[in-house]
């Protein structure tokens, strides 16, 4: 495809051909825009767009170049995390205090985890919550059980003021012999 300069009024119409509609084709080209696809200069009073395979190469290049950058800089930095953790490792003594208190430490730990598993056993059994439970089950019913009586009523109005066959209307409506109020 050759490289060319569109107005915004000619992607329109090429966008009107194919199908699509003129607002479409400019919020897409406004994406476009925006995510540094297509590029937009203002010539005299008007904007055209463009979008030029060695300038998306250019933009590709830039993008790679910084980022094996920031990963080089990265990497610097884990390297010099890990020779701290080394050094401190080092210098810091294992004396008795440490070892007790890091046990201590794991011991805590374990304890909190303890707690907070028997808080949600506490909370699942709050009465609080199991009343609010209760009332949404009963509005679940409630709900379920209007709708049951909607459908008899369409049933009841398409047997007798329709004249239609109740079997039929049963299999339109997708009700079962099975199908009763929720208790």
């Amino acid at each position: 495809m050759q490289a060319t300069v569109f107005k915004l009024r000619e992607l329109e119409i090429l966008g009107k051909k194919a199908g699509i509609v003129e607002q479409t084709v400019k919020d897409v080209l406004q994406s476009l825009v925006d995510d540094n696809m297509v590029n937009q200069d203002k010539v005299g009073s008007l904007n055209v767009f463009y979008s030029f395979p060695s300038a998306a190469m250019v933009r590709l290049q830039t993008e790679i170049k910084d980022l094996n950058e920031e990963e080089k800089r990265i990497q610097g930095n884990v390297e010099n995390m890990e020779k701290n953790i080394e050094k401190l490792h080092k210098t810091r003594a294992q004396t008795e205090k440490r070892k007790r208190e890091m046990t201590e430490f794991v011991q805590l730990k374990k304890q909190k985890k303890t707690n907070e598993e028997e808080i949600l056993v506490w909370e699942q059994n709050d009465p609080s919550v199991l009343d609010k439970i209760e009332q949404k089950i009963k509005i679940a019913k409630d709900s379920a059980n209007r709708w049951t009586d909607n459908l008899w009523s369409i049933e009841s109005y398409l047997v007798k003021k329709k004249n239609q066959d109740r079997n039929q209307v049963k299999k339109l409506l997708g009700l079962t012999d099975s199908f009763d109020y929720v208790e």
